[in-house]
């Protein structure tokens, strides 16, 4: 069974930012993110911070899911999160 191909965030934001009934100052208003950086990243001039894409994917209801099959693991590690034991067994 062929996976399929997914989404990237930043394509999901700028499909989200064409679509969208409001102006790009409307939704700067709303989000917090500047519209000059909202112009650039639509343009392809520029990327945006990850909060920026935060509140933005917030704003349109974007999900990051994660992926499907095996669970990933942290480089050199189980995969258990640390637990806030400071790294220690």
């Amino acid at each position: 069974m062929r996976r399929a191909a997914t989404e990237t965030m930043s394509e999901a934001l700028k499909k989200a930012l064409g679509a969208a009934d409001e102006s790009l100052r409307g939704i700067a208003r709303a989000t917090g993110v500047c519209q000059p950086c909202l112009s650039r990243f639509l343009a392809g001039q520029g990327t945006l911070r990850l909060d920026s894409a935060d509140r933005l994917a917030r704003h349109f209801g974007i999900r990051v899911v994660g992926p499907e099959g095996p669970e990933l693991r942290r480089r050199g590690g189980s995969g258990a999160p640390n637990a806030g034991n400071g790294g220690t067994a």
